[in-house]
């Protein structure tokens, strides 16, 4: 029989990296908008970085958007990440 201990140590394994590349992208866009995300406006999945914040920040993201994409690829958490919307 599997320990339960071991069983849910891979889920937080997991969710220690989402939390990471979280903090990662939030760190990332901070520095280039100069602007002050939280964790709750940021979502990634599948690949896809999900933004919720008022609009005058989300033109600035998206005009800074090839800037931001380039800054996600030297990350390591983070190449995979395709666009933001």
């Amino acid at each position: 029989m599997i320990n339960l201990s071991n069983y849910l140590q891979k889920f937080s394994a997991i969710l220690k990296d989402g939390q990471e590349s979280n903090e990662k992208i939030i760190t990332i866009i901070n520095s280039v908008c100069a602007s002050s995300l939280s964790r709750e406006a940021v979502t990634l999945k599948d690949n896809v970085v999900f933004i919720k914040a008022p609009p005058h920040i989300k033109s600035e993201i998206f005009m800074r958007k090839a800037h931001i994409l380039k800054q996600f690829q030297t990350e390591t958490l983070l190449e995979g990440i395709q666009t933001i919307r």
